[in-house]
């Protein structure tokens, strides 16, 4: 994280994730800025919907694809 002001640099990390698990490190990536810029969220469900990681990856393999097909501006 830089301040644009200036150009300092405040903050970084690295997440070492499996890549099949990309959801799980979105959320993990998330959390820690919230932490960092020090902002509630609310708890995380036990019930919350995730879909297979192969069914994510197929989705954002199916955008990918339509992106590619839609007529550039």
């Amino acid at each position: 994280m830089t301040r644009t002001a200036d150009g300092y640099h405040l903050w970084s990390t690295s997440f070492d994730r499996p890549a099949n698990d990309l959801h799980t490190a979105l959320e993990d990536v998330a959390a820690a800025v919230g932490h960092r810029l020090q902002l509630k969220t609310p708890a995380a469900s036990a019930h919350r919907y995730q879909p297979a990681p192969q069914a994510y990856a197929a989705y954002l393999q199916g955008r990918y694809l339509f992106d590619q097909a839609a007529p550039k501006s």
